[in-house]
């Protein structure tokens, strides 16, 4: 340090007292008119020396203490005394001020210096605890140097001692707290590095490793989808091997982004990783008999992913402009949570809110009053020498009716009933007393008397409903001239207060702190008419819930804004008050009982509604029509296609070496240097300890629309619900193909189709059979009241409405195979008419029928397969042979629903029977971590404590500990972690409409590499 800081202007202590001791002497010597005596200026030559010294020994300790660091980060505090000493939000930073502070005491205890005569040392306190650890660290402020992120450390530490001595006495003590500018990087690169693993987590719509993993799947994607298209042997458009490749290459432009520079090996490993991929996969379509038009098209797909084309619905050249936004409204959503609320026999259903509408809780209240409160005595001999042989109080309570103060009701409760009594309560203070063979009692006397009121509060509000007040609470009168509340008072006291010992042995109770002031519901009577009249009210209510609508984009199960069973909940939401009607005071309980019913009514369907929204966000899929309870919400798929082009990351700041300019040449080094799927060890990654394996990179890809394609939203919750025999379609999926079989066959002969047409329809026949038998075993637990013999007819003439197996499969695929049901039910049972019943029933046969439907499997894949490829097949062959006369509109509409039976991706069609795209989408998720990364950075030439001019930042699964104390054991004080990640994009390819669409077809819809089973690498912070 220098003399004086020039940017400071601060002189050290010791300098100051030297400048006033010699002021002092010259002043004197002047005053005395004589000669000036010598001054002694060694002691201050020695301090100043001393500080310049510690100032040299510092700089290599902060430098050795920052290489120290920067080898082992701690990352993660330990739950040790000596980790405790590390904040959790920024454990490095105190780790690496420790390690300052350790350097630092080290050095000065090598500082001595001498000037004629004087010795001067420097020193800091020892470290012997965690207490004293902490202070330390407190001792010690850094920051990065210069106003920017740069390789240099400012490095202030408080309090260092100075003393010079003389003979071994202390003559001059001081505490200067030097700062320093240490060319370490050792805080820059662990915040390089950091920066670097938070990018590695984010998504693809912020800047970082998604929105580059997006970027490259979706070129591959959109390639391979149209390859597949045109007809390239294309299997699976979005494979685990794609990741690992869009994975690495996006790693490897991270690090460039984070550090200036890549890992050399990671660009050599994906150049090859690229080529390899090129040639073997994604080219594979142009080597088959129509290899020339899937070249094209792959062309085609790179141009498409290059412009930015939007969705289907855009303003695509090939595709239609975007169709205007039509109405979707509540409709059958309302009439089965009216069904479900009307019949259900919980605390939330409707007889239930009928009853606590009439059950106000009821509780019971006090309030005491001392009128009197005697002193209670001491026990006293009875004079002479008595021992105290026994000593007891006695009291006798006596109730009387009084005067007294009047129980209060909590906050929205009134009182309903109350008494006073006075509570006498007379004690006696007993002595037994001995003396030789003598015995003596003593009595000493006193009273406490107290004024109890005790009541009953009730709490008409209720649980459902907003809180009104209500005419004739609690006498007959107002809607159905109904009893409301009447008599609840006399209920309530009669089960409060009479059935455990009346108002007398309440008072006593009060008194001695022992009342149950627990809430009770009672009872009261309710009109014999409430129940229809609220049914009537209620089923007014579900016509106007059912026309509640909302107005959305045709694509909005596909592309656009949030699921339209969120808007209608939305929507619900916001006319909610119109729809309650709450008066200003309720017209009798009654009333009340009415509003109650109308809010847990739109609660239920409110609720169903957010169900059927959340469920088209969980399963990314939906057929728009075909089910309205499924879509697929690709709001945010489209807002990933319209950010995947977007700038990544800013281009990288040097790091200086030395303070502000000098710019730093980092070097990056990742083991493995790319990360592959594949299970490796320490033969070849030599970061792997002896014995141990790792999958440095885990992949995961959910194609949506893959085979079996069926109803997409049942398809894709049967794969996330792992309920369906993979081997095994739906009955859509069978139906279809069977019914494209059945026309085939009408309109060309082909002994192959025929036989595989009989067989597909055998084992869809199979399948009907059994989902009847589910169904009709489901409705013996809907509380229809019917015989076995009755359901099963039920159910056989329902579905007998269909004469085919095709139409039957495809009845029970799409629900209107219920409504044959209920027809029937209806026809042969009158009592089933009545209107509660009738929406009842045919709710309760709509859900049997879902459930049947998820538990039932269909023909099997195979043989549906075969069917649809033979008589796809067949159509192609019969469109080639007519040429022209293509366009025939019979022969186009039969060639259509070929192509169409089984599509691979979801056919988006916003108009029954008209097919305008076809879209998948793949759910993809990878993570990995590095088993070492470190980053080297170059520091000033060697010298000050930094020999080899480098400092390399190391990350690892490793615990950090070094002996803190000196007291030859060491410490654990925390442990760095490996760099990992996780992250996770949703790619989604549209094609031109035509067999055979886009997507997965070997029948794997969810990819799992084999290290995705293994947990995650811990983080640190």
């Amino acid at each position: 340090m220098r003399l004086a800081d020039d940017r400071r202007g601060r002189v050290p202590f010791a300098l100051v007292g030297v400048v006033l001791l010699v002021g002092s002497a010259g002043l004197s010597a002047t005053l005395a008119g004589g000669p000036a005596p010598e001054v002694d200026r060694s002691v201050g030559v020695a301090v100043e020396r001393t500080t310049a010294a510690s100032s040299t020994a510092l700089r290599g300790a902060v430098a050795r203490a920052g290489r120290a660091a920067a080898r082992d980060p701690v990352v993660a505090p330990a739950e040790t005394p000596a980790g405790r000493v590390l904040n959790d939000s920024a454990p490095y930073r105190d780790y690496l001020r420790v390690r300052i502070y350790l350097a630092a005491r080290a050095a000065l205890d090598d500082v001595a210096v001498r000037a004629n005569g004087v010795r001067g040392t420097a020193s800091l306190p020892a470290v012997g605890n965690a207490s004293a650890l902490g202070d330390a660290k407190r001792r010690v402020e850094i920051a990065a140097a210069g106003d920017s992120e740069s390789a240099g450390l400012r490095v202030r530490i408080r309090n260092v001692t100075v003393v010079a001595s003389r003979d071994g006495r202390a003559v001059e003590r001081a505490a200067v707290s030097p700062t320093l500018v240490v060319a370490t990087p050792a805080l820059a690169l662990h915040e390089r590095v950091e920066r670097f693993e938070s990018r590695l987590e984010r998504g693809p719509l912020a800047p970082g490793l998604g929105r580059r993993l997006t970027a490259r799947l979706y070129a591959v994607a959109w390639a391979r989808g149209y390859a597949q298209r045109g007809g390239a042997p294309i299997e699976n458009v979005v494979a685990n091997r794609h990741l690992e490749l869009a994975a690495n290459g996006a790693l490897v432009r991270e690090q460039r982004a984070a550090f200036g520079r890549s890992d050399p090996a990671a660009r050599g490993a994906l150049a090859m990783a690229t080529a390899r991929t090129g040639l073997t996969d994604l080219l594979a379509g142009a080597h088959n008999q129509r290899g020339s038009r899937a070249t094209e098209l792959l062309t085609a797909g790179f141009d498409r992913y290059r412009s930015a084309t939007p969705l289907p619905g855009g303003p695509a050249t090939d595709a239609p402009e975007r169709p205007p936004s039509r109405t979707v409204a509540v409709n059958r959503t309302a009439d089965r949570a009216f069904a479900s609320f009307v019949a259900d026999e919980t605390d939330e259903g409707f007889d239930a809110t009928l009853r606590s509408a009439y059950a106000p809780n009821v509780r019971v209240v006090t309030a005491t009053r001392t009128v009197r409160d005697g002193r209670r005595p001491s026990l006293d001999s009875p004079g002479g020498n008595w021992t105290l042989r026994e000593r007891r109080v006695e009291t006798t309570t006596r109730v009387e009716r009084a005067d007294g103060p009047r129980p209060a009701s909590p906050g929205g409760w009134h009182l309903l009933a109350h008494e006073i009594r006075r509570v006498v309560r007379a004690h006696a203070l007993v002595g037994e007393w001995t003396r030789d063979n003598d015995s003596r009692t003593t009595v000493q006397r006193w009273a406490d008397v107290s004024a109890v009121g005790v009541g009953l509060a009730g709490d008409h509000r209720g649980s459902v409903g907003p809180d009104r007040p209500i005419r004739h609470v609690h006498e007959r009168g107002g809607a159905l001239d109904g009893p409301n509340l009447r008599g609840v008072a006399e209920t309530a006291t009669e089960r409060l207060i009479r059935d455990r010992g009346g108002f007398d042995a309440a008072a006593r109770r009060a008194v001695d702190g022992r009342i149950d002031a627990r809430s009770a519901s009672v009872a009261g009577r309710r009109p014999s008419e409430l129940r229809p009249w609220l049914y009537r009210d209620l089923a007014g209510l579900r016509e106007r819930v059912r026309n509640v609508s909302a107005a959305v984009a045709r694509t909005a199960t596909v592309a656009d804004g949030r699921p339209p069973a969120a808007a209608l909940a939305g929507e619900l939401r916001s006319r909610r008050a119109a729809l309650l009607d709450v008066p200003e005071r309720y017209d009798g309980v009654a009333d009340r009982a009415r509003v109650a019913a109308r809010a847990a009514y739109l609660d239920r369907t409110v609720a169903r509604l957010d169900a059927r929204a959340n469920r088209t966000r969980e399963t990314r899929a939906g057929l728009d029509g075909a089910l309205a309870d499924a879509g697929v919400d690709l709001d945010r798929a489209r807002r990933i296609l319209a950010d995947r082009g977007r700038p990544a990351t800013p281009p990288a700041e040097p790091m200086a070496a030395a303070g502000p300019g000098a710019p730093a040449n980092l070097t990056v080094a990742g083991a493995p240097p790319y990360l592959t799927l594949a299970e490796l060890d320490r033969e070849q990654v030599a970061a792997i300890p002896e014995g141990e394996t790792r999958h440095p990179l885990a992949a995961r890809n959910l194609n949506v629309f893959s085979v079996p394609y069926g109803d997409a939203a049942d398809a894709v919750a049967s794969v996330l619900d792992g309920a369906t025999d993979r081997s095994a379609t739906d009955l859509r999926t069978a139906g279809l193909a069977l019914r494209a079989a059945n026309r085939t066959l009408d309109a060309v002969g082909n002994e192959t189709l025929d036989a595989r047409r009989d067989r597909l329809r055998a084992e869809a026949s199979r399948s009907l059979r059994a989902l009847r038998a589910r169904l009709v075993a489901e409705l013996a637990t809907a509380g229809l009241e019917l015989t076995a013999a009755e359901r099963r007819r039920a159910v056989r003439a329902g579905f007998d409405r269909w004469d085919t197996t095709a139409g039957r499969a495809l009845a029970a695929a799409n629900g209107s195979a219920a409504d044959g049901v209920v027809a029937e039910l209806l026809a042969a049972t009158p009592s089933l008419r009545v209107t509660e019943r009738r929406d009842w029933t045919s709710v309760t046969v709509e859900l049997a029928l879902e459930d049947a439907r998820s538990a039932v499997d269909g023909p099997s894949r195979s043989t549906v397969s075969r069917t649809r490829s033979v008589a796809r097949d067949l159509a192609r062959d019969a469109l080639a042979d007519a040429g022209e006369r293509a366009a025939d509109r019979a022969r186009e509409r039969w060639f259509g629903e070929v192509l169409s039976s089984v599509p691979a991706g979801l056919p988006v069609a916003p108009v029954p029977g008209y097919w305008y795209a076809t879209l998948n989408v793949w759910d993809v998720s990878v993570r990995g971590a590095y088993e070492r990364f470190a980053v080297r950075a170059p520091t000033a030439a060697a010298g000050a404590g930094d020999p080899d001019g480098a400092v390399t930042y190391t990350r690892r699964n490793q615990t950090v500990e070094f002996d803190v104390d000196a007291d030859g054991a060491v410490e654990r004080l925390g442990r760095t972690t490996r760099v990992s990640f996780e992250t996770e994009t949703v790619v989604v390819v549209v094609v031109p409409p035509g067999a055979p669409g886009v997507g997965d077809t070997d029948g794997n819809a969810d990819e799992r590499s084999p290290g995705w089973s293994i947990p995650r690498p811990a983080r640190g912070g």
